[in-house]
C-alpha cells in the first residue's frame, strides 16, 4: 500500500515536519488567556510537603517505629505495629478521598485496600501466630 498525500503537500519533502501554511498564521497578536504570572513556582518548604501527605507521614512513622522496636529485640511487638499501621493505612485509604490520600494512594482505592488488608493482617497474623523466643 503507497502513501498519497494532498496536492498542497506535493511541494514539501516527506518527513515528519511540515513548514505552516501562510493561511495558517495569524496577522494580530491574540490576547492573553491568564494574568497569572509564568515560570516556575517558588519551592514549598519542608514541613508544608508533609502536611500534604500527611496518611503516607503517618504510615512510615508507624512503620519506622516498628521497625525500630524490631532493631531493638522486640519482634513481635515490632511486626505487631508494623501490622496495625498497614491496618490504619487500610482505614485511612478506604475513609479519605481521593484529594487528601496524595501518595498512600497509588492504584485504584479497591487495588489498593485489598494490598494493604493482605499485607497487614498477615503481618498481624504472622506476629500473633508465632511463639516467642524462650
Amino acid at each position: 500500500m503507497t502513501h498519497r498525500l494532498p496536492d498542497e503537500a506535493k511541494d514539501f519533502p516527506t518527513h515528519h515536519f511540515r513548514p505552516p501554511h501562510p493561511s495558517d498564521t495569524a496577522d494580530e497578536p491574540t490576547a492573553a488567556r491568564s494574568t497569572r504570572p509564568t515560570g516556575p513556582r517558588a519551592p514549598r518548604p519542608w514541613y508544608a510537603l508533609i502536611w500534604g501527605q500527611w496518611p503516607l507521614a503517618v504510615t512510615l512513622l508507624g512503620v519506622g517505629a516498628g521497625v525500630g522496636w524490631v532493631a531493638l529485640g522486640h519482634w513481635k511487638r515490632g511486626s505487631f505495629l508494623i501490622g496495625a499501621t498497614f491496618v490504619v493505612a487500610l482505614v485511612l485509604r478506604t475513609v479519605l478521598p481521593e484529594r487528601w490520600i496524595g501518595l498512600l494512594g497509588v492504584r485504584g482505592r479497591a487495588v489498593d485496600a485489598v494490598c494493604l488488608a493482605v499485607l497487614g493482617g498477615g503481618i498481624l497474623l504472622l506476629s500473633l501466630i508465632v511463639p516467642p523466643a524462650p
